[in-house]
């Protein structure tokens, strides 16, 4: 069941009545914010983004919700999981008392609902490279039973900064990382 046509069941359970006399304006608001999420799932990542890191991972019992789909939250574990992996590959491992990256903005766009059990596949994109940082975005797509990553379930990313943690001021992104990331326009 795609979370579209479970807030329409829940709400109809909450009014049955609401299906047969629903406002006009808020079904067209419904179907314009459905035209947004798919628009910008289609969106992410940006043109200028190269791919730089696959990995998967497997969805827990525990990532669940009481509504028994997987909870907002964790997607954004999930894109942690693989922006980490990513960087470590890229700049080794991090040193609290040294340098290293801190993210700034953080957003997801929710396309469908992930259920336990089950696999993700997490793309990671990044954007080109700035003194001392850059735009980093996820597709989370569901693995098949063949094993084949299927459709964007959730699209999201955000802006990562090199910082010296102890000064707490950002510093030039590590030359290994900066050659990974497409050149800036």
């Amino acid at each position: 069941m795609s979370q579209q046509q479970a807030i329409r069941q829940h709400e109809s359970q909450d009014n049955p009545q609401q299906d047969q006399h629903q406002d006009p304006q808020q079904t067209a608001r419904r179907q314009k914010a459905l035209q947004d999420l798919q628009h910008n799932l289609k969106q992410v990542p940006s043109q200028d983004a190269r791919p730089v890191h696959v990995m998967r991972q497997a969805i827990r019992w525990g990532d669940m919700d009481a509504f028994g789909h997987v909870n907002n939250t964790v997607y954004f574990r999930y894109m942690e999981t693989a922006r980490i992996a990513f960087l470590e590959q890229a700049a080794g491992a991090f040193d609290a008392a040294g340098e290293g990256p801190v993210i700034v903005t953080a957003y997801c766009n929710f396309g469908k609902q992930l259920t336990y059990p089950g696999e993700i596949e997490v793309r990671t994109f990044a954007g080109p490279a700035g003194r001392s940082s850059f735009e980093v975005t996820h597709e989370i797509r569901l693995v098949d039973a063949d094993g084949e990553a299927g459709d964007v379930h959730a699209a999201g990313g955000g802006k990562v900064v090199w910082v010296d943690y102890k000064a707490e001021k950002s510093v030039p992104l590590p030359a290994a990382l900066k050659a990974m990331l497409p050149a800036a326009a």
